[in-house]
């Protein structure tokens, strides 16, 4: 019941800035968010839990990456895992900038750490050209230095209440 009430929250909050103005969404929002402090302490529980679990998400791949160090190949191994793995913790840690929320930022700043460790090591290993990438490791650095530019230029345009909604 706890979970429905705040995902029906979300919901409001959402269809709300589609149509009020920023400062009347303000308000709006501060009126529906005194409902989230009526919740059950296992639900506070879980929202303390969950940077925790991300970063524990994030060192999956770590006896993978130890063991392509110790063999120093990475086999039939895709790189798009670790491509991917970084570019979702620079989203999650911009949006936890502009949101101003540190357990968001926190835990995916770890992870941009972890992800950039994996990803170097894969492309230190992996040979110059596989079927397995797929594409080549240049495609994947080119990648993710294009999604990154993007969400640093959206980080930055993007107004702070914007990315509240």
């Amino acid at each position: 019941r706890h979970l429905l009430q705040l995902v029906m929250l979300r919901c409001a909050t959402f269809l709300l800035s589609l149509f009020l103005p920023f400062s009347e969404l303000s308000c709006a929002t501060m009126i529906l968010s005194a409902a989230v402090n009526t919740l059950p302490g296992w639900v506070a529980g879980c929202a303390k839990a969950a940077p925790m679990a991300s970063i524990l998400l994030y060192l999956a791949p770590l006896p993978t990456t130890k063991n392509i160090m110790k063999e120093q190949k990475v086999g039939d191994l895709p790189l798009l895992p670790q491509t991917m793995m970084l570019n979702n913790a620079v989203l999650w840690s911009a949006y936890g900038v502009l949101r101003n929320e540190p357990s968001v930022w926190g835990a995916n700043g770890v992870g941009i750490l972890l992800s950039i460790f994996y990803f170097l090591q894969f492309l230190k290993y992996a040979p110059v050209s596989s079927e397995t990438l797929p594409g080549t490791k240049g495609m994947h650095i080119q990648g993710f230095l294009a999604t990154a530019s993007i969400i640093a230029a959206l980080a930055v345009t993007v107004p702070n209440h914007t990315a509240a909604t």
